[in-house]
């Protein structure tokens, strides 16, 4: 398990690596939160391409609650592609 002295280590080298902010979780329960360069639990952050692999980490969740199926057609899903000659295949 985390002790004090090894997140107060991964928070100080998070810092050092020009990180913003570190959250840390177990079973779902926030056990440590920290925030750097002025930033609070509340700022917006541009996460830019790592946006693709939380999208492909909720793509993978909805498969597995069956709410998703990789491979019938995006369209089925993405209701405004129906009408998109392109897309809509």
């Amino acid at each position: 398990m985390f002790t004090k002295r090894s997140l107060d280590l991964a928070t100080r080298d998070f810092e050092r690596a020009g990180g913003l902010a570190l959250v840390v979780l177990v079973a779902n329960e926030v056990i440590h939160q920290q925030y750097f360069q002025g930033r609070t639990r509340k700022s917006l952050h541009n996460i830019r391409s790592g946006t693709k692999a939380f999208v492909a980490c909720a793509a993978c969740i909805a498969v597995s609650d069956g709410l998703l199926d990789f491979d019938e057609p995006a369209s089925n899903t993405l209701s405004e592609w129906k009408t998109d000659p392109r897309r809509s295949q």
